[in-house]
């Protein structure tokens, strides 16, 4: 009996210590991460791809409004010399009196005037100089000493004195606008004013350090005035002389 009891004692112990050991253990509650959703498009054949406008490049305007009203046909006539004739009308009563230099750097205009053709306006110059020496377009000859220290650097008041003298005999009053040919120097002959004027030959060194003798063959040839050379903005014809029509022409020889 006494027994029985210590056995049912001892396994209602084990029975307690089964239960008491059975532990709930309760974590706390951890906030979920948020979903981050990716997506990645696929192509679609119904997207058209981006379209690049591409301007076109400037061009400058055709000459062919100039050629169908110029008094010259191109190419330019040459003659013997190598010398190229362009027709057009020239106020000689306003010349221009402004100080340029020429891309060589060396070879100065005192003074110019706008000769007109086919709706278009070309700068001519006509009283050059280069070194010691200087040369009016309007004469037959080059002015002046080759040794004067001041043909080179010459005076305003004589600068104005040796134009208005050598179109004095051409300008009419109120009728100033004349039809002149100049003679235009394409480099083609570099010595072809050599023997005429002996020791001047004022566009051999200007061609020789620039391209003007490129750009004046090609507007020979071509006729367009963009192909020149231009000084603030007007086309240059680099002028060998300046003769009024009609005039006695020494290029002609």
């Amino acid at each position: 009996m006494k027994t029985k009891n210590i056995v049912a004692i001892l396994l209602g112990i084990l029975i307690f210590s089964a239960c008491s050991s059975t532990t709930t253990v309760v974590s706390p509650t951890k906030p979920s991460a948020p979903l981050v959703t990716i997506t990645i498009s696929s192509p679609s054949s119904t997207l058209s791809p981006t379209k690049i406008i591409i301007t076109p490049t400037e061009t400058k305007p055709s000459n062919a409004d100039f050629l169908a009203h110029s008094e010259n046909d191109f190419p330019l006539s040459e003659n013997k010399r190598g010398f190229f004739k362009f027709i057009g009308t020239m106020d000689l009563s306003k010349p221009i009196y402004e100080v340029l230099t020429a891309p060589d750097n060396i070879t100065r205009i005192y003074a110019s005037f706008i000769i007109k053709d086919g709706d278009v306006d070309f700068l001519v110059p006509a009283y050059w100089a280069h070194r010691d020496i200087t040369y009016l377009s309007t004469t037959w000859l080059p002015n002046g000493n080759p040794n004067s220290e001041i043909d080179y650097y010459p005076r305003e008041e004589i600068i104005k004195h040796d134009v208005e003298w050598s179109v004095e005999d051409v300008v009419v009053q109120g009728q100033p606008n004349v039809e002149v040919t100049v003679i235009l120097d394409s480099g083609m002959n570099p010595d072809a004013l050599s023997p005429m004027f002996g020791y001047i030959n004022l566009f051999a060194p200007l061609w020789k350090k620039t391209n003007w003798d490129e750009k004046v063959r090609k507007f020979i040839l071509t006729g367009d005035p963009h192909d020149l050379p231009q000084i603030n903005g007007l086309p240059v014809l680099p002028a060998v002389s300046i003769r009024v029509q009609g005039s006695a022409p020494f290029w002609d020889e």
